[in-house]
């Protein structure tokens, strides 16, 4: 079971570690470690919450510091550069140009120039969630076949949808050589995210059926899921737009704001119907792991 995560305070505390390590190029493992947490959890919470990858607030941070210090003092743009870990002054000018729209030079002579970026405020609450669709079940245990793949989950909501696109296309043919495994699983009506890796933030996910029991055949994998209490949030709409929507105010607002339940497991799952996945009227479902909180 996971400890019941104080999303406000952990929020501000790893603001707070950020703003004091910007000159080092923190890593999400410094700060979840900092805060007590895995990095894949806290990498869910920190994205959700701010719409920011951790690289990205690093970055955005260190270009507004660097603009200022290019400003309010006779810096050179080699020394800034390598203070903020660029490799050469040519990658520092082009970041920099991307971000405030004016080179490092130009911002010298012209303060007006820059685009500025401050620390994030974490508010002292946090809204939401009373109006998603969802129901709480318990699942009796079952096991999962289906095929694998690793993710990071800074680039999971653009590469999983390719693994699923390279998976349909291989599974889905006429002459597929697995094809009765395929139908008799129903293969593809799951996808399981495991969390089996608490050190970094990088994820299994499979695309999967029910196994029950039928021969193994190469290229694929059996996963048990124990019996476990799961909040199952509706998600209505084209996909993946309206699973990553959901997703995304699931980590965002119902778990910081719920007080009943905490997270209880290392896996989510997702659940999809037959059906046209382009339809605005596409049902699926994410399936959360919880327990009730101890008052």
């Amino acid at each position: 079971m996971l400890q019941h995560i104080d999303y406000i305070s952990t929020l501000q505390k790893a603001v707070a570690y950020l703003e004091a390590h910007l000159d080092e190029d923190p890593s999400y493992q410094d700060v979840a470690s900092e805060v007590y947490l895995s990095p894949y959890y806290f990498m869910r919470i920190w994205k959700a919450v701010t719409g920011y990858t951790i690289d990205e607030y690093v970055r955005n941070r260190q270009l507004y510091q660097a603009a200022l210090l290019l400003a309010s003092s006779q810096s050179k743009i080699i020394d800034v550069a390598y203070r903020f870990h660029y490799e050469t002054p040519e990658s520092f000018s082009k970041a920099f140009k991307r971000f405030h729209g004016a080179s490092p030079r130009e911002v010298q002579s012209d303060h007006g120039k820059i685009r500025s970026f401050l620390p994030l405020t974490i508010s002292t609450s946090i809204k939401g969630g009373h109006q998603m669709e969802y129901e709480i079940t318990k699942v009796p245990a079952f096991k999962i076949i289906g095929i694998e793949k690793r993710f990071s989950l800074e680039k999971s909501y653009k590469t999983i949808p390719e693994f699923w696109d390279e998976t349909k296309k291989k599974i889905c043919g006429p002459d597929y050589q697995f094809k009765e495994l395929v139908e008799s699983c129903s293969i593809g009506e799951f996808a399981l995210c495991i969390n089996d890796n608490p050190k970094g933030s990088d994820f299994l996910y499979v695309i999967g059926g029910t196994y029950h029991g039928e021969k193994v055949p190469k290229g694929y994998v059996v996963h048990d899921v124990p019996s476990l209490t799961w909040a199952k949030f509706r998600c209505l709409g084209q996909l993946p737009v309206a699973m990553q929507s959901v997703n995304t105010r699931i980590w965002n607002e119902w778990l910081p704001g719920n007080k009943e339940f905490e997270l209880s497991g290392p896996f989510d799952i997702e659940f999809y119907t037959k059906g046209d996945m382009g339809s605005p009227n596409y049902e699926s479902q994410i399936w959360i792991p919880i327990t009730p909180i101890k008052k």
